[in-house]
Formats: structure tokens, sequence, C-alpha cells
């Protein structure tokens, strides 16, 4: 991944790094720039999944959902809502 060497030569975990990239996709989402915000927001969910962490990557996905729902794209939002829901109930979530 892009960038992640100089993170990890400075110390800061896998995990901060995934926070890093889905913290920067919140910014680009506020400020209307959903084609960035959603790339970051993948770069996040990608690593969310390949360290399986099943509560971050829901979270990662609802973030996801909500571009795409900005964007007009409802088919994917709801793909992504469906997927977070099981994420989060894998995780232990008893709430959803």
């Amino acid at each position: 991944m892009t960038g992640c060497r100089s993170f990890d030569s400075a110390g800061i975990g896998i995990g901060a790094i995934a926070g890093i990239h889905r913290s920067r996709a919140k910014i680009l989402f506020l400020i209307g720039r959903n084609d960035e915000a959603l790339a970051a927001a993948r770069r996040a969910l990608a690593i969310t999944v390949r360290q399986g962490d099943r509560a971050a990557a829901a979270g990662c996905r609802i973030l996801v959902s909500d571009i795409h729902a900005v964007t007009g794209d409802y088919r994917l939002m709801r793909s992504e809502v469906e997927a977070a829901l099981l994420l989060f109930r894998e995780a232990g979530g008893t709430r959803y």
C-alpha cells in the first residue's frame, strides 16, 4: 500500500493507518470531495479487512454507504449497509 512504509518506519501501527485513512475520508466527504473520500474509505476498509477487525470494517462500510447515498448510488449504499450489518453481528454486536 502506498505510503504505509513511512508510517511503519515511524512506528505507527496498521490499525492507526486505517484510522488515518478513515479520518481523511470523513474530512473529504464533509467538504464534498466524494471521489477522494470514497478512495480513502476503501483504503481504510481494505486494511481493516486484512487485519480481521470486523467492527472497524463495518464502520468503514457505513462511511462508504454514506458517500454512495450522497452521490445517489442507492444500490451500492444498500449493499454496503447490509455488509456492515453482517460484520457488526459477526463482531458480537447485539444491538443490530
